[in-house]
């Protein structure tokens, strides 16, 4: 069901060639160079990693994000609730901790998130990872 990396990294298939489960590693903390490596690789077989009980912090996030290459410059309207400048926020949660209207203007831009898409595949060098963080 799972293996081991040569770093330690516990691996766990979760969905056939498409999705892994990775453990025994903390976010948080700068990661080694082959730590880091196998972390690449497995998301190079798998296409989806799952990291659970990860806290991580927007430098924290910022600064992992930052291990696979120079990061994209969200969007203004992307940029709301004190995120750090590199970091996206999709939520219907405002700044002011209160649900969004369901009709308003930014709901109805974020409703575009529900559908397949790829993003900055319009870019000259398209993004390799996209790094999701559930608050």
């Amino acid at each position: 069901m799972g293996e081991k990396s040569e770093s330690g990294l516990a691996i766990a298939d979760r969905g056939g060639d498409f999705g892994a489960e990775i453990t025994d590693v903390d976010l948080t903390e700068p990661l080694v160079q082959g730590l880091f490596e196998d972390i690449q690789e497995v998301l190079d077989t798998y296409c989806v990693a799952v990291f659970r009980e990860q806290f991580l912090d927007d430098a924290a996030l910022v600064a992992f994000a930052e291990r696979f290459g120079p990061l994209e410059v969200p969007l203004a309207r992307d940029q709301y609730g004190g995120v750090d400048s590199k970091v996206t926020r999709l939520s219907n949660v405002g700044d002011d901790g209160a649900v969004m209207d369901p009709e308003g203007e930014h709901a109805t831009y974020m409703k575009g998130n529900l559908l397949w898409h790829t993003d900055s595949s319009f870019k000259p060098v398209p993004c390799t990872y996209s790094i999701q963080r559930r608050a």
